[in-house]
């Protein structure tokens, strides 16, 4: 498994991956207007406009097959963390959190919007909730908290 940083040419299978994710586990707690917002937040303009702005992506590749992504913003808060079905349990999702950190400095408080489906994953990764459970935009979240002092 490779981990590395995104580039340009990554973006539409990342954005196949992400919906393929998203539209198994995450949509039904979506209304129709999220699940369009959601669909706009991932579609390769606005992916490639983030990256172009200073957001980081980091992927993780099993030979030629993206297995997993995680966005970055602010250097503080993920803004995407999507692995593959066929992945789950593997490790990726722990090695791309833990790549990503690398990239945070100590001591900062990292954030997620987390969908209900993701609550457990970033419980094991060490995050907490942080506020009660939110809806904006027709999008289900609750936010949570991961203090970096590594």
């Amino acid at each position: 498994m490779l981990i590395r940083e995104m580039n340009f040419n990554d973006i539409s299978s990342v954005t196949e991956l992400i919906k393929e994710v998203f539209d198994e586990f995450m949509s039904g707690d979506y209304t129709k207007e999220g699940i369009k917002n959601f669909y706009e937040f991932i579609s390769p303009p606005s992916l490639r406009e983030r990256l172009s702005s200073g957001n980081r992506f980091f992927i993780a590749e099993n030979g030629d097959i993206i297995a997993g992504v995680i966005e970055v913003r602010d250097n503080s808060h993920i803004a995407l963390f999507y692995v593959k079905r066929t992945f789950h349990g593997m490790g990726i999702g722990r090695s791309l959190f833990e790549h990503a950190l690398k990239e945070i400095p100590p001591g900062t408080a990292v954030t997620v919007n987390s969908s209900p489906f993701a609550i457990p994953v970033y419980e094991k990764l060490g995050f907490t909730r942080h506020l009660p459970a939110r809806m904006k935009d027709g999008m289900a979240f609750i936010p949570m908290r991961y203090n970096h002092n590594n």
